[in-house]
């Protein structure tokens, strides 16, 4: 993914702070089609804006898993790992995430999302950027696609 910075923006106070799911990270370092058009792009506007934008620290571990299987190699998967890190800030996860996510029993579809989405919502994060929208509509943090997030960015974009 090349990214570049643009200075002339880089001021903008009134970008929200998210937290990028794993499938949205995903869909850029396997390059998933057609997903990974706005997943790069949501990802490479945060940078283009010098905005820190999170992963939780519980997608590190699956992203290297899923990596290495995909790429043949840990070092392949090390190496997709370094940039993942040079891209987000990583979102710790603590009991009160996993408490709070537990509280919801089966009420929510994916147990790793609902921890996510109490990590993003102690972290005061505006949404969690993610392809499954579905599986966060009761947990206390928004959950937007891709594509929706970049309409946040530039309303006027269609």
């Amino acid at each position: 993914m090349s990214l570049i910075l643009n200075p002339e923006i880089s001021t903008r106070t009134d970008l929200p702070r998210v937290l990028f799911d794993t499938n949205v990270v995903l869909d850029v370092f396997l390059d998933r089609k057609p997903y990974i058009f706005d997943s790069a792009q949501a990802i490479r506007e945060m940078v283009s804006l010098q905005q820190v934008s999170f992963i939780s620290a519980n997608s590190i571990t699956d992203l290297f898993y899923i990596l290495r299987k995909n790429l043949g190699s840990a070092q392949a998967a090390h190496d997709a790992l370094d940039n993942i890190l040079g891209l987000f800030e990583i979102a710790d996860i603590d009991a009160l995430d996993i408490y709070g996510a537990h509280s919801l029993g089966c009420k929510v579809p994916d147990f790793e999302d609902a921890v996510i989405a109490y990590a993003a919502a102690r972290l005061r994060l505006k949404y969690v950027i993610t392809r499954n929208t579905n599986d966060f509509k009761k947990l206390p943090v928004r959950a937007i696609t891709p594509h929706e997030f970049l309409k946040v960015l530039d309303p006027n974009k269609p």
